[in-house]
């Protein structure tokens, strides 16, 4: 479960819990979710490239900017 409280313009995960058959140790969930670098970026400015990727019309355009944005995982350690 992922939860958020927002004020604009500011983000920050400060709680994060996972319900599954092998309990890990939150420090693992949180480190596995990469939760302080997406702290970190929530902190910073808004880059130019994240405002092409919002404005883009069409997927084409799309697919083009999405390789400049930064990516996360969030591995809640479950398998399909």
């Amino acid at each position: 479960t992922i939860r958020a409280e927002v004020e604009y313009p500011y983000i920050q995960i400060s709680d994060l819990r996972a319900d599954s058959v092998s309990c890990q140790p939150l420090s693992m969930v949180w480190a596995q979710c990469q939760v302080d670098a997406v702290n970190e970026l929530f902190q910073g400015e808004v880059a130019h490239t994240e405002r092409e990727f919002q404005a883009a019309i069409g997927i084409d355009q799309k697919k083009k900017l999405v390789k400049e944005l930064t990516p996360f995982q969030f591995n809640f350690g479950t398998a399909a």
